[in-house]
């Protein structure tokens, strides 16, 4: 079967998942959530003084500072540089790289070298940038180096280089992620597990507070059946609500990602989020009121929320396993 068209059913297979996605959304939700989003995303990132947002260098910095901490591309990148010394050495001493290779190798390096580059270049579109945009060009760039370097690891030299790389690697990866090595004896400290951990707490919280003395008589019925007989948790953080298998706003599904630029986008925008941001907060908890609103996550932006829960004058607790706040109507 031809190259050329393993390639493009290759290209069609993967490019399907996200085909099917926008045909199934609409062009306008797909232009939205590709392109609209991310800029006015970035611009809020922006006003909140994140370098990345709105830096080249500060997207250089942070690029150079993963692709050193553990990703393998301080290996991948010196048996890549070994390998050209190597070949340039051979040939300005008259000995050319030994032929015979099939075309198809020479094919794979340049389609792995040009996939490697253009996802590297790609990440950098985005704003602002984040680890996961990087992180697709190392599978790419370990194909490159095995293409590049297959012959010249046949060597007693390459070897011992590609062993000493692989040791500097290694080194590296363990001194920026060492830190975590200390939770490793106290599951109950692993982030996935402070999630579920405080989920339940949440919802065992709940359930004493809607049998206490006060359910029944203060608080309104849309409280207790808000969403098909079932409490309402108004949260920025609503994977921890969904661990305690509580409902949350559809409104706030997306957490912390709608909600920071929803107050920007224009009334066509919101129809396609049908989200909320800070200025529609109170709004929404008077339409609905909530059984419980649970802030105080880091890095989220829900002063809205606990203004809306201390105006009503809801009384509150801290979560223990997530060091949050409660508040109950």
């Amino acid at each position: 079967m031809p190259r050329c068209v393993v390639g493009a059913f290759g290209l069609s297979t993967g490019l399907a998942p996200a085909v099917l996605i926008a045909a199934s959304s609409g062009i306008d939700v797909t232009v939205f959530n590709n392109f609209t989003f991310h800029r006015v995303n970035a611009a809020v990132r922006a006003d909140e003084g994140d370098a990345r947002a709105i830096e080249m260098t500060g997207k250089v910095v942070y690029s150079a500072e993963y692709l050193l901490k553990g990703s393998g591309i301080v290996l991948l990148g010196g048996l890549v540089a070994a390998a050209v010394v190597h070949h340039l050495r051979r040939r300005s001493a008259g000995r050319e790289p030994r032929s015979g290779h099939p075309a198809s190798r020479a094919g794979a390096r340049w389609l792995a070298g040009l996939v490697t580059v253009a996802t590297f270049l790609a990440a950098f579109g985005p704003t602002p940038m984040q680890r996961d945009y990087l992180a697709s060009l190392v599978p790419f760039a370990a194909i490159w180096a095995a293409a590049l370097t297959g012959p010249y690891l046949r060597h007693r030299a390459g070897q011992r280089i590609a062993a000493g790389l692989a040791v500097v690697s290694l080194v590296i990866g363990f001194a920026t992620t060492v830190r975590y090595v200390r939770y490793l004896p106290s599951p109950q400290a692993w982030i996935p597990l402070r999630i579920a951990a405080a989920g339940r707490e949440l919802a065992e919280l709940m359930s004493e507070n809607e049998a206490g003395p006060k359910s029944s008589v203060d608080r309104p019925d849309s409280a207790r059946l808000s969403h098909g007989g079932r409490p309402l948790v108004a949260t920025l953080a609503p994977l921890v609500a969904l661990e305690g298998g509580l409902v949350i706003y559809p409104e706030m599904a997306t957490g912390v990602f709608a909600y920071r630029v929803y107050d920007r986008l224009t009334p066509d925008q919101r129809r396609l989020l049908r989200g909320v941001g800070p200025a529609g907060v109170s709004e929404l908890l008077a339409r609905r009121s909530p059984a419980a609103i649970l802030v105080d996550f880091p890095k989220t932006p829900d002063a809205a929320l606990r203004a809306a829960a201390e105006r009503a004058g809801y009384a509150h607790l801290r979560l223990r396993a997530m060091e949050a706040t409660v508040y109950f109507p």
